[in-house]
Order: structure tokens, then C-alpha cells, then sequence
């Protein structure tokens, strides 16, 4: 096999295994205060057009703002419609994404070792854990 072909598949590998630790069961629990925190300030957004940055306690707008798509495509007509999921799955694709990005310094680290950080990333208990929540957090680390 070609080392593209190995390379492709690393990539595809750690790809695949964050998403499959990230995306189940999005839904399933219910949501803490913070995340609830972050529910009602995109759902305001996209039911609105308003949002407010409080710089006293809160870390920006951003996760609103990537959650407006997934309300605007998912099936909720209003915020009493909305499911976890879709306010979870902002910052569990970002999660992933997150585990991706070793392979941008391949170059400079080698491929082998940028393969093994986005492998150990993507496996991570703490991230996978976090990366299942709908606050910030993952997100700033990922930007």
C-alpha cells in the first residue's frame, strides 16, 4: 500500500474514532446549568436575531453563533422544540476537529508522531468528556 494510501487511513482513523466517542447519545442526559446557560443564548439568537455579550461572565458569542445552523437545519420550529443534541453537537464536532489538527504540523513533527497526538486526542477521556458538552470551552481550545 501507498504511504498516502496509510497516511489517508490514519487520518480517516482518528477522524472516526473521536467522532465515534463524541456523537452517541448527544441527547441523553439532561443538561447542566452552564450548558443550559448557553442553550437559552442560542436559541434567543435564532429565534430573535439578539444577542448580548456580557464580558462580567461569560466567555462570547461564538458557540451561539456556530449553533445557529443546526437549529436553523434541525427539525425545531421554537426553543421548547429543541433537543440537547442539537446544542451538543457544535463543540463535539469541534471536539473532533480538534483531534485533527496534529496532522496540520506533520511537517515539522513527522508523520508518525502527529498520527499518535491526534490518536491519543481523539481517545482522550477528557476531551471526549468535554467535547460532549454544550459550552465553550473545547472551542476556545480548538481556536
Amino acid at each position: 500500500m501507498r504511504i498516502s494510501a496509510l497516511r489517508g487511513l490514519a487520518f480517516l482513523a482518528v477522524a472516526a474514532g473521536a467522532l465515534a466517542l463524541r456523537l452517541p447519545s448527544l441527547g441523553d442526559k439532561p443538561m447542566h446549568g452552564d450548558e443550559a446557560i448557553q442553550a437559552a443564548k442560542a436559541a434567543r439568537l435564532w429565534e430573535t436575531g439578539e444577542a448580548a455579550y456580557d464580558p462580567e461572565g461569560h466567555h462570547g458569542l461564538t458557540l451561539s453563533y456556530l449553533t445557529l445552523p443546526v437549529l436553523a437545519l434541525g427539525p425545531a420550529r421554537d426553543f421548547a422544540e429543541t433537543e440537547e443534541w442539537m446544542y451538543r453537537l457544535v463543540p463535539a464536532l469541534a471536539g473532533t476537529l480538534l483531534a485533527l489538527l496534529p496532522f496540520l504540523l506533520a511537517d515539522g513533527l513527522g508523520f508518525r508522531a502527529a498520527a499518535a497526538a491526534g490518536a491519543f486526542t481523539a481517545v482522550s477521556p477528557a476531551f471526549a468528556y468535554y467535547s460532549r458538552y454544550a459550552i465553550q470551552e473545547v472551542l476556545l481550545v480548538f481556536f
